[in-house]
């Protein structure tokens, strides 16, 4: 079986890490992965075509040439679920969202009865999607990412501590992800015992308020997978208070690490993290200080925390993300 797979010239980190996965694991099912870009040309004697890219941007024109079965990945569709107003620091930034909403929508009224199945990556995606785009639930398919277990693993037994303790917050930086209200909950904690904050800000600029806050370290630059694990197991808890995620992946990642998780109870964030890590209302600062209070101060509640989360990871794995695909695939097909 051959399923030809759009690869685009730029794409988010999560987005190849999730398409490169798949890919390297469909040989197993007995599928051939054919890439071809947005320009084309389509691949001939493809049996299936899949986007593993879209969500809030439009359908590329070349979907629309292709004859034979249709699978597209919808990563979400935040500005369907949240206020434009919460993720849109500026009055230009609330244009660009709404205008990229109209587009986006137009833009899947045509995809949404020409593809045979829509995989999301989690239930909570899965319901979003479906209900922003009108497609009947049925026709899309929830399929939990994976994670690298070869990178993303506990410490040895009695790692050396580190310098100073610190809570740690790995994420794009935008709006989204809650910084601000991080920021000014970790700035009720009392200075003289709380660990350190450090925050890893990959693409967005760390807010204002991060810089020259007692305690708070930022690394303003994407790190390596192997430096970032060794950040999850040497931190005292990982700090993710997402106002919504279509799954959260740094979440897995740090729980395969051993590191305890504060994460927020709603959108995918609390789906993956299931029972294994503290939820708490991302938009209450108090909520979210208290949390991060009782992790670094309760070491027995700290090491549940760890235990759970361990054996939550161990439930994600790439293979089965990849034979769950494969599924998907072969149905369109026709091919089960």
């Amino acid at each position: 079986m051959r399923v030809g797979v759009l690869i685009r010239d730029r794409d988010q980190v999560s987005l190849r890490v999730y398409r490169e996965h798949i890919v390297a694991r469909l040989p197993d099912h007995g599928i051939a992965a054919v890439p071809f870009g947005r320009r084309g040309p389509l691949p001939g004697g493809c049996d299936v075509t899949w986007d593993p890219g879209l969500g809030m941007r439009r359908v590329p024109s070349i979907l629309r040439r292709v004859d034979g079965p249709l699978v597209v990945t919808c990563h979400g569709a935040r500005t369907f679920s949240l206020d434009p107003r919460e993720i849109a620091p500026t009055w230009r930034h609330l244009l660009r969202e709404r205008i990229r909403r109209r587009l986006v929508a137009r833009s899947w009224r045509t995809l949404a009865g020409r593809a045979d199945a829509v995989i999301a990556v989690s239930h909570f995606a899965a319901a979003e999607v479906a209900g922003a785009f009108g497609l009947p639930a049925g026709k899309v398919h929830a399929i939990h990412h994976g994670y690298d277990r070869t990178i993303f693993t506990p410490a040895p037994p009695q790692p050396p501590p580190p310098a100073r303790p610190y809570l740690l917050h790995v994420s794009s930086g935008g709006p989204v992800k809650n910084v601000v209200r991080l920021l000014e909950a970790y700035a009720t904690l009392p200075p003289d015992d709380r660990p350190d904050l450090v925050l890893v800000i990959a693409r967005d600029r760390p807010p204002r308020q991060a810089r020259g806050m007692p305690g708070v370290r930022v690394i303003d630059r994407a790190v390596e997978p192997s430096r970032l694990a060794e950040l999850y197991r040497g931190a005292a808890g990982f700090v993710f208070p997402s106002l919504r995620e279509s799954f959260g992946l740094p979440i897995v990642e740090a729980m395969a690490c051993g590191c305890p998780v504060i994460t927020s109870d709603g959108s995918a964030c609390a789906e993956v993290a299931a029972d294994a890590a503290l939820l708490v209302d991302p938009r209450s600062v108090d909520a979210l200080a208290a949390a991060m209070r009782t992790l670094y101060t309760d070491s027995s509640l700290r090491q549940s925390v760890v235990e759970k989360g361990l054996r939550r990871a161990g439930s994600f794995s790439w293979d089965a993300s990849a034979a769950a695909h494969a599924e998907v695939f072969r149905q369109a097909a026709g091919k089960p």
